[in-house]
């Protein structure tokens, strides 16, 4: 561990970037991969409300299994447990629904969270590693300024509101008793 003097506050982040460029572009990419999955899960949620809605999908009077093959025609996905396609609790994400979300309603209020995320991945896939930093350097330098305004502010105003009752009290001089 060596420590290092700079001569400038570039110099500093020059170095720092190195490191962090590779992580800025990590958290990218999960990002965008968090972002697909609930996608698709949103979209198998439309779908399943949907197909309800169709009368495709009926649930009542049902065993498990014949509920597993008809989420399987209608192209519902078993995102709880994706290895065990043929299990009731691998639909476990939209067979517990509750059942007053299923109204056409929430069809219309998923496809726009999808078309919100979608527009998330769209702007992410825009970005790079680099303009990440730049846009969280450029948050900080504008928290930073609020902040020291706001400190500077408190540290140099003393107004009548800050004192108790409104009014400024002035200190008396001590009374120095002469015998």
């Amino acid at each position: 561990f060596n420590i290092v003097k700079y001569k400038t506050v570039g110099d500093i982040l020059e170095e720092f970037i190195e490191k962090r460029l590779p992580l800025y572009e990590g958290r990218r990419q999960s990002i965008l991969e968090t972002l697909k999955k609930q996608i698709t899960e949103l979209d198998a949620r439309r779908r399943f409300i949907q197909a309800i809605l169709d009368d495709r999908l009926v649930l009542q009077k049902k065993t498990d299994e014949e509920i597993v093959e008809q989420l399987k025609i209608c192209d519902i996905p078993p995102l709880s447990n994706p290895e065990r396609v043929d299990d009731y609790d691998s639909y476990e994400y939209c067979v517990k629904m509750r059942i007053d979300r299923v109204k056409q309603a929430a069809v219309v209020e998923l496809d726009r969270q999808i078309s919100d995320k979608q527009a998330e991945i769209d702007r992410l896939e825009g970005e790079t590693a680099s303009s990440l930093w730049i846009a969280d350097l450029d948050e900080f330098e504008e928290a930073w300024k609020a902040m020291s305004a706001l400190r500077f502010s408190e540290a140099t105003s003393v107004t009548k509101s800050d004192v108790p009752g409104g009014k400024m009290v002035k200190k008396k001089k001590p009374v120095i008793a002469k015998k």
